[in-house]
């Protein structure tokens, strides 16, 4: 593991949750769209992290195969599970979330918050299309660009932090051509992000910049993420994070 990759995975393993949601949000997208799934589902988290949303779906009885490339984080999931009593239900595995090792057509819910960027939206969804089985439903967030007409500032941005962040009608297509059909859109809210992601963010921060041990490249990592929480405050009408809720046809 090289080391900005290193200073990554060991700040975000002091955060409660890796990307921008929220349970309540979770939860509710669960509740509306249970009624398509069978007795006893079988599901999968991709990119799960610590494990935010693996819990609300092993709470509905769901049983779910929490995918990471980090097993520190599957390893705190883990543990979380086991002080709730949900780890029967959950199977940690480390891999890429387009390599899995999952049966074809064995899966009846897909869920991933916030991760699909690692392995590109195209390539992810392609994957999940094979081992969801025909019906199955795949709940998603992914940053997008809310408009075609974005300033100039934003779009130099998004260029050096993905230059393949799309617009939601654009991954639509991308998913209709795929053999999903589309079911409901949400937002994760910029008041989300605040309560979830930067709040927990900033105290990460200041207790990186507080200890004289933290190494070069981790304040770096810090710096980098307050910079990032200030250009969405600035910027968030312009682009953030959605979720889509499809199923496989």
């Amino acid at each position: 593991m090289d080391n900005i990759l290193h200073d990554l995975f060991t700040f975000f393993e002091k955060m409660p949750r890796q990307g921008p949601g929220s349970i309540k949000l979770t939860n509710n997208l669960l509740q509306k769209f249970f009624h398509l799934l069978p007795p006893n589902p079988i599901g999968a988290d991709m990119g799960s992290g610590s494990g935010a949303a693996t819990l609300v779906l092993a709470e509905k009885a769901i049983s779910v195969t929490a995918v990471d490339v980090h097993k520190p984080f599957l390893d705190e999931l883990m543990r979380k599970a086991s002080e709730r009593k949900l780890d029967h239900l959950i199977t940690p595995v480390v891999a890429s979330m387009t390599d899995t090792k999952i049966a074809e057509n064995s899966l009846d819910i897909i869920w991933s918050e916030g991760a699909l960027f690692t392995v590109g939206l195209e390539n992810a969804l392609k994957y999940f299309s094979s081992i969801l089985k025909k019906g199955g439903v795949l709940g998603f967030s992914d940053c997008f660009l809310f408009q075609k007409d974005t300033p100039d500032n934003v779009i130099a941005q998004w260029k050096e932090w993905d230059s393949n962040i799309k617009t939601v009608p654009d991954a639509l297509k991308i998913a209709e051509g795929l053999g999903y059909r589309f079911l409901h859109a949400e937002a994760v809210t910029p008041e989300m992000w605040e309560e979830s992601y930067f709040g927990p963010m900033e105290k990460v921060i200041e207790s990186i910049e507080a200890d004289k041990n933290s190494s070069a490249g981790l304040l770096e990592r810090a710096r980098i993420n307050r910079k990032e929480a200030k250009f969405f405050r600035e910027n968030n009408a312009y682009y953030g994070y959605m979720f889509l809720i499809l199923q496989k046809i």
